[in-house]
């Protein structure tokens, strides 16, 4: 089997998934798709692209974000994005054990780290806003210095009693919660060569391909209803400043999944921290307007709990500025374009920069 088949019967898979679940359940709006999530950790998504001697499933980032945007598009909610895109792939890279259920990921800096007596790492303070810290059974905390030689992953189990996780979700029903160490000592600790810096782009990267997930079905179901629904005798797909609307609709739908494709190819080495903030530009500021117009054209109709349409633009506003804001990747982008030389017309086109002469025409 190619690649390409392989990928495909890999989306098949997750799509079978979805629509068996989806099809057989009642899902709670203000809740995730828990019966997914089990047949996709079943099926080893849930570490898909951490290394088979390390416990994964063997595959590539690729592979993993394509079961993110089907998910995303599907408007199946679960936590393969904290949990298989970050949580196992930084545990693999220790070649720590995660234990059973739920995992996610945060970012400490040292005001909350201090080291006891005994030489263990002690933890106390708050970490904001970290996503799905209700459902998981432990946190992996990637602590970020710039004193030490080595980083540091410390995982912490969320049912110690030195733990607080405060309530909360985001604006979908998804666990978003602050929590609060007490003189915490972590279950393991292990140093890393993951910096802050990469573990942040590779969330983007995700994030990225499932806003692009989300705004392909805004897309696709606002044309369904623009072709369907009449007014005054006739489609609304027939009114002029409709198609304008739909038109702008699909064209900022396919640039952030074009600046998805074009980020994932480069991967998340340092070469491509120009392509991943050019994507998390993309996909922050195109999901506010294809949830304008989404909603727009739909009416009062997109807005009730029954129809597909208001989960996928509440995720898309939800997943804007998760992690880092969307104002910190357009600082990073504007730094490698004016300081580091990166060609704006390769970030927009995808075209890498031996395929373009002088004049900006491909060779």
């Amino acid at each position: 089997m190619d690649d390409r088949d392989y990928r495909a019967a890999l989306i098949d898979a997750a799509n079978a998934i979805i629509e068996r679940n989806l099809a057989a359940t009642e899902v709670p709006v203000k809740d995730y798709d828990r019966r997914v999530w089990s047949e996709f950790t079943a099926a080893g998504f849930a570490a898909l692209d951490v290394p088979e001697n390390l416990g994964g499933s063997g595959g590539t980032l690729a592979d993993a974000l394509d079961i993110v945007t089907v998910a995303a598009r599907r408007g199946a909610l679960t936590p393969m994005i904290e949990h298989g895109v970050l949580a196992a792939w930084l545990a693999g890279q220790s070649r720590m054990a995660l234990p059973g259920g739920i995992c996610t990921v945060a970012i400490v800096n040292e005001a909350i780290v201090d080291v006891g007596d005994d030489g263990r790492l002690v933890l106390n303070g708050v970490i904001d806003a970290v996503p799905w810290a209700r459902e998981a059974e432990a946190i992996l905390l990637l602590v970020d210095s710039e004193q030490e030689p080595q980083r540091r992953l410390a995982l912490v189990a969320t049912g110690d009693s030195t733990v607080r996780v405060h309530p909360g979700t985001d604006l979908v029903g998804v666990p978003l919660n602050d929590i609060t160490f007490n003189a915490t000592v972590p279950e393991t600790v292990a140093t890393t060569e993951t910096t802050a810096e990469s573990l942040r782009r590779r969330s983007a990267l995700a994030y990225t391909a499932a806003i692009a997930g989300a705004s392909r079905q805004v897309c696709d179901l606002t044309i369904g209803h623009a072709r369907s629904r009449t007014q005054f005798g006739r489609p609304l797909a027939k009114f002029q400043a409709i198609q304008q609307r739909l038109a702008q609709l699909a064209s900022v739908t396919a640039s952030i999944e074009n600046a998805a494709r074009v980020a994932t190819a480069e991967g998340t080495e340092a070469r491509s921290i120009a392509a991943v903030a050019s994507a998390a530009v993309a996909a922050s500021t195109g999901a506010q307007q294809i949830g304008a117009a989404g909603h727009q054209i739909h009416g009062a109709i997109g807005f009730t709990s029954e129809y597909g349409l208001g989960r996928a633009t509440t995720s898309l506003w939800s997943w804007r500025d998760r992690h880092v804001s969307a104002d910190y990747w357009s600082d990073r982008l504007a730094d490698e374009v004016l300081d580091e030389g990166a060609g704006v017309w390769n970030l927009i086109t995808g075209y890498p920069r031996h395929e373009i002469d002088d004049s900006g025409v491909r060779v």
